[in-house]
């Protein structure tokens, strides 16, 4: 979509020219995870989250919490995503947001049911990733079933699926450059507030911009062997027979603030709206003891899975 040019100072005067156009083209298309190749993980774990030997529901039925993007990540289509950007989209169509595989938008694509999505502050190293700190990622708990795709069933029971896209459309979006020059202020002032809480932040100042998703419509959370943001792993669940609140450390995840929205089953022929696709990664390692009770206690009290 971007040309490539010789210098910043071209690519940086192109997209200023041209920032409308863009931000509409984005808009118009579907966002999917790359087709070919698998994202750059210089940033990230290559070690798999493991999942405890019994299964959480039954032989036909397995529960994993699936994280189907994290924000300040920049992804290889050149996007950020900023913190709450799916809030307003979850509290309206939570209950539609479908479970898929490849982001192929059919009846017969479904994989699972997700019993809750929200959006959840937690450490870049729960997530695999080598950097302090906290982000913010959209996490799906979901119950994945054999009896709609046993070959997905069994990739998801054997710990070979590691990667999630979202199915998405945009409705805000910023540009950010590193540019010095003044008519640039504003693009050059929002890349000073986000490059430096990115995970992968040496990729973006070698990019030199990006673009900052404020505001997005979630249609779907797809599997898929390579996202465009690698930084979405399948999770150990969270337990309701975890220990107690009380046994929490100082260091646990900064007062995790989700909004939660309890997903109901969703019919076959429910009202789907053609998605967009981003996002999978290569898995982490298994998030600590501190953070699992941090979930556990806030899914106590805040909802009941079914």
């Amino acid at each position: 979509m971007i040309p490539k040019f010789d210098t910043r100072k071209e690519l940086f005067s192109y997209l200023k020219a041209n920032k409308s156009e863009v931000i509409e083209m984005k808009k118009a298309a579907m966002k999917k995870a790359d087709s070919f190749g698998m994202a750059n993980t210089s940033s990230s774990s290559n070690s798999v989250i493991k999942m405890d030997s019994e299964e959480s529901v039954s032989v036909d039925v397995i529960n994993r919490d699936i994280v189907g993007n994290t924000y300040l990540w920049l992804d290889t289509h050149g996007d950020v995503h900023a913190k709450g950007c799916f809030k307003k989209s979850i509290s309206e169509r939570a209950k539609k947001v479908f479970f898929l595989h490849d982001h192929e938008f059919k009846t017969t694509s479904r994989v699972g049911t997700f019993k809750a999505i929200s959006e959840v502050d937690i450490p870049w190293r729960d997530l695999g990733v080598d950097k302090n700190g906290i982000t913010q990622a959209l996490i799906a708990n979901a119950d994945i079933e054999r009896k709609r795709n046993k070959q997905v069933f069994e990739d998801y029971k054997n710990e070979e699926i590691d990667q999630h896209s979202v199915g998405m459309y945009y409705v805000k979006i910023e540009l950010a450059m590193n540019s010095e020059d003044e008519e640039d202020e504003k693009e050059k002032a929002l890349y000073d507030e986000y490059v430096i809480q990115l995970g992968n932040r040496e990729d973006a100042e070698e990019k030199g911009f990006f673009w900052v998703v404020k505001e997005a419509k979630l249609s779907e959370i797809s599997c898929v062997l390579a996202a465009s943001n690698v930084v979405t792993p399948t999770m150990k669940p969270y337990h309701e027979d975890e220990e107690d609140e009380e046994d929490k450390t100082v260091n646990e995840v900064a007062e995790a603030k989700a909004d939660v929205v309890e997903v109901e089953v969703v019919e076959d022929n429910a009202e789907q709206v053609e998605p967009s696709q981003d996002t999978q990664c290569e898995a982490k390692e298994e998030p600590s003891q501190d953070t699992q009770k941090l979930f556990t206690n806030y899914f106590k009290e805040n909802f009941k899975l079914d």
